[in-house]
């Protein structure tokens, strides 16, 4: 008798990138972070401080990952946003072939340790 298993399905996301000693692009250009912000049931989206709409992620993301050997992009959120936020974002990193790094406190440490 033979069986398979079905294979797994669900979102990869890459919780701790790997750093590295001395710059790097993400010191050199600073890293690309999608920052989603809640006000009133409305959330916002901000990519290196620029506000964007869902429609304008991809391509803003596009053009800048063309611009880098590294493919990471940072999330963060405030715990007010609607979990389909993050996920529309992380579904648009994914589809670009991107990693989806969630952006903690203790990482940003880190990055910032790492660039001086």
């Amino acid at each position: 008798m033979v069986t398979q298993q079905t294979p797994a399905k669900g979102i990869y996301v890459h919780l701790t990138p790997q750093l590295h000693r001395g710059p790097n692009e993400n010191c050199l250009e600073g890293p690309i972070v999608i920052r989603l912000t809640g006000q009133n049931e409305k959330s916002r989206m901000l990519v290196n401080g620029k506000e964007l709409r869902r429609e304008e992620l991809e391509p803003f993301l596009k053009a800048a990952l063309a611009r880098r050997a590294n493919w990471e992009v940072f999330i963060e959120g405030d715990d007010s946003v609607s979990y389909a936020d993050p996920m529309y974002a992380i579904d648009v990193i994914n589809a670009l072939h991107a990693k989806a790094v969630i952006l903690t406190p203790k990482l940003k440490g880190q990055i910032g340790d790492n660039c001086r």
